[in-house]
């Protein structure tokens, strides 16, 4: 799962999708390739990650992590099993910011910036990195939600949010330094709350 080339491919073949449906299917297809061992370390990469916060904001953020992980996994294989991805008919919106997503995929995945516990292999674990893309690209571009899920809390109390159909993301503009972060290529705007 992990190597450069294999990166490399999804990302290249990601570029070639257009359509929801088909993105849907694909994304499917290759968090499918996932094995148990793989879903295990990334649990603990998000479980560490999330303990390491402090409690009153780890309290409040764990619901949504889960979901933000797992919940979209389970819900993206349970429509790919049950061939149910009719309803995201029509092109991926925002095409240039989709392709800009996947060329971003391969160099986001072999960044290393967090030094992990020794239970969890290597702190260079592309896997994780391309598990967190591949689920994101679904939220983004199948989906058309934010990357972060609503509701998602964030330190000082803003959460993302959806007001009359538009979804708003406290952090939305702050992050756009960070080169490989999903804000840069979420459809989430920045709430005016919090500029």
């Amino acid at each position: 799962m992990d190597t450069k080339e294999n990166i490399e491919r999804i990302s290249s073949e990601m570029l070639s999708i257009e359509m929801r449906g088909a993105l849907a299917e694909y994304l499917a297809v290759e968090l499918l390739k996932f094995s148990m061992y793989d879903l295990q370390m990334i649990g603990a990469r998000v479980r560490y990650d999330i303990e390491i916060l402090p409690e009153i904001y780890r309290k409040k953020l764990r619901p949504y992590a889960e979901e933000w992980f797992f919940g979209r996994y389970h819900q993206l294989i349970t429509k790919y099993r049950d061939g149910d991805f009719s309803k995201y008919s029509g092109p991926v919106h925002d095409i240039d910011t989709y392709r800009n997503f996947c060329m971003m995929i391969p160099e986001g995945c072999f960044k290393s910036d967090v030094n992990l516990p020794s239970f969890i292999p290597d702190d260079r674990y592309p896997s994780f990195s391309l598990f967190y893309y591949l689920l994101n690209a679904y939220a983004m571009f199948v989906l058309e939600e934010p990357g972060h899920p609503v509701g998602t809390p964030f330190p000082g109390g803003a959460v993302v949010r959806k007001t009359a159909g538009k979804y708003y993301c406290p952090i939305r503009e702050k992050e756009e330094e960070i080169p490989n972060s999903i804000c840069n290529f979420c459809p989430a705007l920045q709430d005016p709350d919090y500029l």
